[in-house]
């Protein structure tokens, strides 16, 4: 009996070996592309526009997934998540704003910057210290702001200079007349719109920004963010208009000073770039069919996958395909 049960044991463990061995095989992928008329130049297959392009794959790919080399599905931007320098043809922060009330000349002042490191957001001291003694970049008289109560001015300041890089933007609300009423600011639709080479727009808003405020004069609850005189409001700031706002406060009252900062990122974010799911585990396909309708030059690519709890095994083959 023992010697049948270490038969059945035996029996077990090879299959399961077999079956481990088979879950982490290394994927093995290939394709061929053929299309009517086309020629070649090198290691260029060239087409006509509007001619299907007819790829046959072979290998052992669970999963294959295509990427056309049109703008948007690049293989080689898969997991680019901001846009380089080099593709960008313009970058602006753009925004409206608005005062209300009193001595409104010098009450409001714009900064950026490639070098800050961002506020700790638990320690007062040390954000006040960081915030004032950094050597920003103000942009204040680039920014078209508005000197007459409830005229709203719009700014649209170049940054492109600053796109290569991570950014912080800051405004500084800060009152020197505490005789006259020091006044509310309004800023709107604030957002950073980024025009690529390729004539494609990415723009990035003040949500996705996100900003945090740090009010200088109070001790209690320098980092609130909503509600009451002289204190920094972003509760609207992903609304359907997006607004961010700091209140007025009734003249002889102690002189503001207000922080608002921005997150530290790279403000030239982008989606990245996807590709078609032509095969998965449930259905067998041994080709796929696709037609450029634009001329152009494009690195095709299909990446080959077997995936499993086991193995995660990749291979991606790519061929140039100029549309003529």
């Amino acid at each position: 009996m023992k010697n049948k049960i270490f038969c059945l044991l035996g029996f077990a463990l090879i299959v399961f070996s077999s079956c481990q061995d088979q879950l982490s095989e290394k994927v093995n992928f290939n394709f061929t592309a053929v299309a009517e008329n086309s020629t070649m130049s090198g290691d260029t297959m060239i087409v006509s526009k509007s001619t299907p392009v007819s790829f046959s794959f072979s290998g052992n790919a669970d999963l294959i997934t295509f990427y056309s080399g049109e703008a948007g599905h690049e293989y080689s931007k898969k997991d680019m998540t901001y846009v380089p320098l080099s593709e960008l043809q313009s970058s602006y922060l753009t925004f409206t704003n608005m005062p209300q009330y009193g001595a409104i000349a010098g009450t409001l002042k714009v900064y950026i910057s490639n070098t800050f490191t961002g506020m700790l957001l638990n320690n007062k001291k040390a954000d006040s210290i960081s915030l004032v003694t950094h050597n920003w970049t103000e942009i204040t008289d680039l920014c078209n702001l508005s000197t007459t109560s409830a005229v709203i001015k719009t700014s649209s300041v170049d940054i492109k200079q600053y796109m290569g890089n991570k950014i912080t933007l800051a405004f500084l609300y800060k009152p020197t007349d505490a005789v006259a009423i020091q006044p509310t600011w309004e800023i709107a639709n604030l957002k950073v719109v980024s025009t690529l080479i390729n004539g494609s727009i990415n723009t990035v808003s003040a949500a996705d920004i996100g900003f945090s405020a740090l009010d200088m004069n109070n001790d209690t609850l320098p980092y609130r963010i909503s509600g009451g005189a002289g204190v920094w409001d972003v509760t609207n700031i992903a609304a359907a208009t997006p607004k961010i706002r700091i209140s007025s406060t009734n003249l002889g009252q102690k002189l503001n000073n207000d922080w608002l900062v921005s997150k530290t990122a790279l403000l030239s974010s982008r989606l990245t770039d996807k590709g078609v799911s032509v095969k998965g585990i449930s259905n067998s396909i041994s080709s796929y069919q696709y037609t450029f309708l634009k001329s152009g030059i494009f690195n095709i690519t299909f990446e080959g996958r077997i995936q499993n709890f086991v193995s995660n095994s990749v291979q991606s083959k790519t061929i140039i395909i100029k549309v003529k």
